[in-house]
């Protein structure tokens, strides 16, 4: 069967595609700057890994790129949004769930002595002696 001939794409618009997905231009857009359409396009991709190449690399540069900006407006121009992107979509991080190392949390209590006699208490700010440790039970102290 005898049809037209494959479009095939040549080196110099190897070129053309990495620049053109560097700068975040579709693949439709691409097919129609070499001339084809994008189902000729998509084909060129399976039958020429070289055109599926200059594409993966075009995007890298384009992901490179934004990245760099997401991160120089977390970092330098202190952009919480941007900071919480980045974190969540490049080191995991999930709203509502500890960060690493901080999983336990941790208990405090604090015992206090029972209270001093009204004598005990008049010998302790006179300096006279020490008083002895209260034998009443301990109140454990709770906030409500």
């Amino acid at each position: 069967m005898s049809g037209r001939p494959k479009k095939l794409v040549h080196d110099h618009q190897l070129k053309i595609i990495e620049k053109m997905a560097s700068k975040g231009c579709s693949e439709g857009t691409i097919a129609k700057a070499l001339g084809m359409s994008h189902p000729t396009f998509i084909d060129r991709k399976k039958d020429q890994p070289e055109v599926k190449e200059a594409l993966a690399r075009g995007l890298a540069i384009e992901h490179d790129q934004l990245v760099g900006v997401l991160f120089d407006s977390a970092v330098n121009k202190h952009n919480i949004t941007a900071a919480m992107f980045l974190l969540k979509t490049r080191h995991g991080y999930l709203e509502g769930q500890p960060l690493e190392g901080t999983g336990t949390k941790v208990n405090v209590n604090i015992t206090l002595p029972g209270a001093l006699s009204p004598s005990d208490y008049g010998k302790l700010i006179d300096g006279e002696s020490s008083p002895e440790p209260s034998t009443k039970p301990r109140r454990k102290l709770t906030r409500k």
